[in-house]
Formats: C-alpha cells, sequence, structure tokens
C-alpha cells in the first residue's frame, strides 16, 4: 500500500479564481466606462455645433476646447486598464495557482491618480463656463 497520499486540494481554490474572474469582469467595466465617457466628452463639442446650426442656421463659434484631447486621453486610458486588468488577472492567476498570492495595489493607485487628474482637468476647463 503506497503511503504517499495526494495533496489535499484548497477548498477555496475555485472560490478564488471566481473572485479573480469578477475582479477582471470589473476592471473591464470600468475601461468601457472610460471608453464610453471619452467618446461622449470628444462628441460634446461637435453636438452643440450641430445643434445650433439647426436652430438657428449659423453654427455657433465655440473658443478652443480640449474636449478632443481629454476625451482621446480618456479612451486611450480605458485601452490600458483593459490591459492592465488583464495582466493582474493572468499574476493573481498564476499566484492562486501556486499558492502564493501576494496582494498589488499598484494598479489601484494608477487608475486613482488618474481618475483624480481627469477630475482636475475637466474641472480646470469647466469653472471658467459656469461663470464661478
Amino acid at each position: 500500500m503506497d503511503e504517499r497520499l495526494p495533496p489535499k486540494p484548497n477548498p477555496n481554490f475555485a472560490r478564488d479564481h471566481l473572485a479573480n474572474e469578477r475582479t477582471f469582469l470589473a476592471w473591464i467595466r470600468t475601461a468601457i466606462a472610460l471608453m464610453g465617457f471619452g467618446f461622449v466628452v470628444v462628441k460634446f463639442a461637435v453636438f452643440l455645433r450641430q445643434i445650433s446650426a439647426g436652430l438657428g442656421g449659423n453654427p455657433i463659434v465655440l473658443p478652443k476646447t480640449y474636449s478632443a484631447e481629454i476625451g482621446l486621453a480618456m479612451i486611450i486610458f480605458g485601452g490600458i486598464t483593459a490591459v492592465l486588468g488583464y495582466i493582474s488577472f493572468e499574476k493573481t492567476k498564476r499566484e492562486i495557482n501556486s499558492d502564493n498570492y501576494q496582494p498589488n495595489s499598484l494598479l489601484l493607485i494608477i487608475i486613482t491618480l488618474f481618475i483624480i487628474l481627469a477630475s482636475a482637468v475637466m474641472t480646470y476647463f469647466l469653472v471658467p463656463s459656469l461663470g464661478i
């Protein structure tokens, strides 16, 4: 009789992988939201020109805005978020499989800093238009 027993399976193994997948899907939702919002920001100035031309016949001349640049940056960052989310998913999957998971906050810090920066930039450009 062989006295070597197979390793006891980790009861949390499947649960850990499912949690990792849910986290990855949350990063994908965040990426889609960033890209969608970036698209809206880019198209908003175009929408204003079109609606004013349709109502008054003369398109309004808007001062130089940076909506295209801000929106494009958000779209690009949304794509980067998806890639970083996938890399984090794969790294976590390997660590779960090797039973050596180490939490890493770098991705969270990057996303948080970008959101703070985007908020500051949008506030900077919106405050003058509010007359404050």
